[in-house]
């Protein structure tokens, strides 16, 4: 159901510890529960889940380069992303999923595709 690339723009960092930081203040106010793995957060309710997990390899450079063609984004540069995906067929973190793009979104330092829609998500 969700399926969102978050691309870290070129020259800007945002390592997984802040990613964890700003997903904490969303659930802290919203309708999923928080846990860490690694360089990975799950928001999670019952059955719904959403995990935002770190990238960075050749393959997200490669595919960052398809993804500006394909979509005409500027984001051939971008080699580093979040890859936030997951599962809720009751929809019981949908506010959660949209408060936690708006944040993102609001830093400055991301360009976000949305895989399902084939376009860039514009907060």
């Amino acid at each position: 159901m969700y399926e969102t690339l978050i691309m870290l723009k070129s020259g800007e960092e945002f390592p997984p510890p802040e990613m964890h930081r700003l997903v904490d203040r969303v659930c802290v106010t919203g309708d999923g529960s928080l846990a860490i793995d690694g360089d990975s957060c799950i928001v999670s309710n019952g059955d719904a889940f959403i995990r935002i997990d770190y990238a960075s390899s050749d393959d997200v450079a490669v595919e960052s380069r398809e993804i500006a063609e394909f979509a005409g984004m500027d984001c051939a540069e971008c080699s580093t992303r979040y890859e936030m995906h997951g599962e809720d067929m009751d929809m019981l973190l949908f506010n959660d999923y949209l408060l936690i793009l708006e944040r993102i979104s609001a830093t400055g330092k991301f360009l976000i595709f949305d895989s399902a829609q084939g376009e860039e998500y514009v907060a």
